[in-house]
Order: C-alpha cells, then sequence, then structure tokens
C-alpha cells in the first residue's frame, strides 16, 4: 500500500482547509437548443450548485472557484451526465453540436496529459455509470434471494472491467493511471459498504501481477489520500459514519451524538481527518432530526478542541441557519408555481397548519415515504393541514410528469435548482427528505418534523404527536 500511495500522490504539496483556486470551464455548441448548463462541484466537505448560460451563438464562459485541491465536477453536456476530475487551474474546453452530439463531442485541455485524462474520464462515465446503477438496483430487487457473496461478485466483476478499462490505457500517463485507479477503487469500495460487506469481502483485480503493484485497502486512513480523491473522502465518511471497522468502546457512559463523536475520534487516528469527519456529521446533524440541545452539546466539545478555523466557521454558519429556524420564529415566505403554473405563496394559508415536504425525483427514500405512508396522513388531517411538497432536485418538465404518473396528494411546487433556490437557502435543505411545520401564526414549531412514516407510526401506537397538538390548540 504504501509504495503505491507514494507513487500517486508523492509530487502533491501540503494543503489546508480553506485554501480555494480557480477552474475555467468554456466552449462551443453549434446548432445549440441548450439553454442552461446546470453543474454540481464537489468541496472538501459539501458541494456547489450553479448554471452556465450559453450565450446566442452557443459560446460559454464560466470560471468556478474550488477548494484548492481535486474535485469533482458534474455536468449535464447536451443530454449527458459526465463527471470530471478538475485540479486548481484547469482550463477544459469543450465543443459539441447539439444535433449530433456523441458524434461531434469533443474537450481539450490545458495540455494533453490533462486532456487525455478528461476524455479516459467521459469514456468511463458513459460505458459503465449505466451498469455501475443497474448493478445497484438489481441487488436491492433480489437483496432478499442472493446472498452476501453473489453480491460480492456482481461488484467485484464489474470492477475488474472497469479496472481493465482504466489499467490497459496505452495513452495515459502512469501517473494519471494510478490516479484514476485509485477513485475508482474507493468509488466500488463505497459500493460494497453500501450493501453492508465490507470489511469481510474486499475488492480483488483478476490480475494477480498487477494486484500486487496497485495494492490498496479500505482500512487505510490516509491524509495524503484525502487531498487527492474526492471518492476516498466519500468513502471514508460513510465508513465511520456507518462504523463499518469500529470496534472502539468508550470508557466512559456516553449516549446518543455524543457517543458516535467519542466512538469516530476512537477509529480516527488523525486530527486533520477527525475534525474534518466531525465538521461535516455535526453540520448534516443540526439539518437531522436530532434536538438542536443534542447536536448543540456536541459542537461545544467540537469547538474546545480547537480544530481549523474553516471547519470551525462552517460548523457555525450550520448552527446559526437552524438556529434561524429555531421553533416559534416566522416561517420564511415564498411564491412558487404549481403544476399548471400558477404561483402559490405561503402566506395564502395564513391561519393553517401547514406540513412542508421538501423532497426529490430521485431521492429514494423520499417516494417510499409518498408511495406508501403520505396518502393515509393526508386523509387523517384533510380537514385541519396544508400539505404542501416542494420538489427541489430536478427541472419543471420531469417534475410535472412525475406528479402527474404518481398522483402526488397535497399541493405540489417546484424549486429548481435545490441549494441555489431562495425557498432552500432559507429552509436550510441540504438533505432529502425534509419536513417542517408551520402553526396558524406563521411560526416555525418543528424545522426538522417527522416524516409520514413516522406520524403514521405514532398514530398506530395511539400516541399523540405535534399535527394533534396544533389541532387541539383551538378546538
Amino acid at each position: 500500500m504504501l509504495f503505491f500511495l507514494l507513487a500517486v500522490v508523492g509530487n502533491s504539496k501540503a494543503q489546508k482547509f480553506g485554501e480555494t483556486s480557480t477552474v475555467v470551464l468554456k466552449g462551443k455548441i453549434e446548432n445549440s437548443i441548450t439553454t442552461k448548463i446546470e453543474y454540481n462541484v464537489t468541496k472538501n466537505i459539501d458541494f456547489e450548485k450553479g448554471t452556465i448560460i450559453p450565450d446566442k451563438n452557443g459560446t460559454f464562459f464560466k470560471t468556478l472557484v474550488i477548494d484548492n485541491n481535486n474535485q469533482e465536477l458534474l455536468i449535464a453536456l447536451g443530454k449527458t451526465r459526465c463527471q470530471f476530475s478538475v485540479f486548481a487551474n484547469d482550463t477544459i474546453s469543450f465543443y459539441w453540436d447539439d444535433k449530433h452530439f456523441e458524434k461531434t463531442f469533443t474537450l481539450q485541455a490545458n495540455n494533453q496529459e490533462r486532456a487525455n485524462t478528461l476524455k479516459k474520464q467521459y469514456q468511463l462515465i458513459t460505458t459503465f455509470l449505466p451498469l455501475y446503477e443497474k448493478i445497484g438496483k438489481s441487488i436491492t430487487a433480489d437483496r432478499n434471494n442472493i446472498n452476501n457473496i453473489e453480491i460480492y461478485n456482481r461488484i467485484n466483476n464489474l470492477f475488474n472491467k472497469q479496472a481493465n478499462e482504466i489499467l490497459n490505457d496505452s495513452v495515459l500517463s502512469p501517473e494519471s493511471v494510478k490516479f484514476l485507479y485509485t477513485n475508482h477503487y474507493y468509488d466500488y469500495s463505497a459500493q460494497l459498504n453500501s450493501f453492508g460487506l465490507l470489511p469481510a469481502l474486499e475488492l480483488t483485480l483478476d490480475n494477480e501481477k498487477r494486484r500486487h503493484f496497485y495494492r490498496l485497502d479500505t482500512k487505510t486512513l490516509s491524509d495524503k489520500l484525502f487531498w487527492l480523491s474526492y471518492y476516498y473522502r466519500s468513502y471514508i465518511y460513510n465508513r465511520v459514519h456507518k462504523r463499518t471497522f469500529n470496534t472502539y468502546e468508550l470508557s466512559e457512559e456516553r449516549t446518543g451524538f455524543e457517543s458516535e463523536y467519542y466512538k469516530a475520534k476512537g477509529e480516527i487516528n488523525s486530527i486533520m481527518l477527525f475534525h474534518w469527519f466531525a465538521a461535516k456529521n455535526i453540520a448534516t446533524a443540526f439539518n437531522s432530526g436530532k434536538t438542536f440541545e443534542e447536536v448543540d452539546k456536541v459542537c461545544q466539545i467540537y469547538f474546545a478542541e480547537e480544530p481549523n478555523k474553516f471547519l470551525k466557521q462552517y460548523v457555525i454558519n450550520s448552527r446559526t441557519k437552524v438556529l434561524n429556524l429555531q421553533a416559534k420564529k416566522d416561517a420564511p415566505v415564498f411564491t412558487l408555481l404549481n403544476e399548471k403554473d400558477k404561483p402559490v405563496k405561503l402566506s395564502d394559508f395564513k391561519g393553517k397548519i401547514v406540513y412542508l415536504d421538501f423532497w426529490g425525483v430521485n431521492c429514494a427514500p423520499c417516494i417510499d415515504e409518498f408511495k406508501n405512508h403520505a396518502n393515509d396522513i393526508h386523509e387523517k388531517y384533510k380537514q385541519d393541514v396544508v400539505f404542501i411538497n416542494i420538489c427541489v432536485d430536478t427541472d419543471t418538465k420531469t417534475w410535472k410528469q412525475f406528479v402527474r404518473k404518481n398522483s402526488l396528494g397535497g399541493i405540489n411546487l417546484i424549486a429548481e435548482g435545490w441549494t441555489e433556490n431562495k425557498v432552500c437557502i432559507d429552509y436550510f435543505v441540504q438533505g432529502l427528505p425534509r419536513y417542517v411545520i408551520i402553526d396558524r401564526n406563521g411560526k416555525i414549531v418543528d424545522h426538522n418534523a417527522p416524516r409520514y412514516s413516522e406520524l403514521k407510526t405514532l398514530s398506530q401506537n395511539q400516541s399523540v404527536n405535534l399535527l394533534d397538538r396544533l389541532i387541539k390548540e383551538v378546538e
């Protein structure tokens, strides 16, 4: 592991949180029917969404500010989902004809090595992403009928096919091969982890000679790999969050989120990695179903450890946003379009209890809540509660088709752009699904309200929930 790691990152300079650089995206679209180009770019601790607007001639130019190490750019070019690793000071030039995208698409970069790497990533994403997603769906569908070995074989076989595409490429430099293989290894390791196969079953290269040279593992905690690869960062966060390898026993009795914090601290032997993980985990917890008091207790413990200023400020910002949504504060107003393109205002429902559901067409838990639980809750509270579903993760056309096809109840609104949309910013919507309850006076009473399924369980257990209490306040 050590030799391969040094070969991959041996020339990298020391990195620090908070350092930034730029990436330039530019291009030309012939016969352009593209009105906007949407993208996501990762950061070391979250991500940023944006839109590029080509001019009437199909020309576009955008300078992105990225964290000063390798990040991932997810971008919709034509009708194709693309993903590229972008480096500090990259300039990437795209060209395509909207009438014949696949035949005409090309790209260039600062130098030939970068161009070769980006072209290889384009080939890999268009060839293997559909297969990767298909395997994930097939395993989920067959989960009750197949054992762990069968799941492992499906993932490991595709891993080897894609690995061979990388390792057999004679155009790429050795450094680019090692970089792409590292990303590939931790991407597929994350899939193994998601199905609960780690640490018992790890990826294995079929080629024994290559297996010796391209040697990585899922147990290594490395600051150098952290700065090198988004896929490694993502894998490590989810591995520690799920406590896949965690055997650390606490010496003191701790419960809840505080227990999670100290168990992670016991597992992660790098101060830098732990401070990063804790910042991301605390910020996420502020936007989850945990109480503010429970998360804030851990937040103060974290601050006392004097983390990097950038990480500390990130947590402070998340904490402040949640404080602004605390109970009995005025709910942020909004005006959004419904499926008939009519504007709907929150103020239209003044004097009524409102249950906001922020959801997405690509969010499996969101869809499950709609299909299996929402109708029961809508029916029970239809006289007293207004249910407003706000879709945030897709375009208006796709959203309308989904609403019609699935006959979604309640009031359906669209907030395109997610993290860029004001309603999502105002309500601090970072993850989906997300639920908010607003009382008759327009005050937020729960900014992390129970899901439909949780409300249903409370009803079945004859327990009184927040909606019941709000209804009874005026009876």
